[in-house]
């Protein structure tokens, strides 16, 4: 066996590393949690559920009506962070006024509603990156290659969940999902 010490080798650790690439990882397993919830249940049901949008909602609204609060000069989110925080709040007064059956919904306001939806979902690692750098400004100075690879791993971990969660019948029993409280898919093993 290779005794590492006779090497000499410096094996580098989190103490020594750059505080971007600590934030990196933070924010790669957080986002990936959430990515991996929606894009698992759009898998397995077609759709993403209110609950998720409505939790998307409330972070956005919280920083927008936090942020505002502020005087100008001390605000931490600029005018275009404002409007991106603003989109799931847009979303929110649209379904106010839709009808009740979607079938009666004309369907330029159905795409429209889509887009604002796809637009939400896609806005959070964009949320994600204003909380941090509200929280640590410092450690969130991510060079264009680390977001080039977080988008890489959270574009793998939406694709992997979406699979898992379309061919659920692979890897989760019906009884799964009803121990979990989920709706029972069509799709799974008995």
């Amino acid at each position: 066996m290779v005794d590492l010490e006779e090497l000499d080798i410096d094996e580098p650790t989190l103490d020594t590393a750059d505080p971007s690439i600590r934030s990196y990882i933070v924010v790669a397993v957080a986002l990936s949690l959430f990515v991996w919830d929606i894009a698992f249940n759009f898998g397995v049901y077609g759709v993403v559920f209110y609950s998720q949008y409505f939790t998307i909602w409330v972070i956005c609204t919280a920083m927008l009506l936090a942020s505002v609060m502020l005087p100008g000069n001390e605000r931490p989110i600029g005018m275009w962070g404002g409007v991106a925080i603003a989109i799931p709040s847009l979303w929110l007064i649209l379904v106010l006024f839709l009808p009740a059956d979607s079938a009666e919904t004309p369907i330029g306001l159905r795409i429209l509603l889509w887009v604002i939806q796809a637009i939400t979902v896609l806005n959070v690692p964009y949320i994600a990156y204003i909380l941090i750098d509200i929280f640590q400004p410092q450690a969130i100075q991510f060079s264009r290659r680390l977001i080039l690879r977080l988008i890489v791993v959270l574009v793998v971990i939406a694709g992997l969940a979406y699979t898992i969660g379309n061919n659920n019948s692979y890897f989760i029993t019906c009884e799964d999902f009803q121990i979990s409280g989920q709706d029972v898919p069509a799709d799974c093993r008995e």
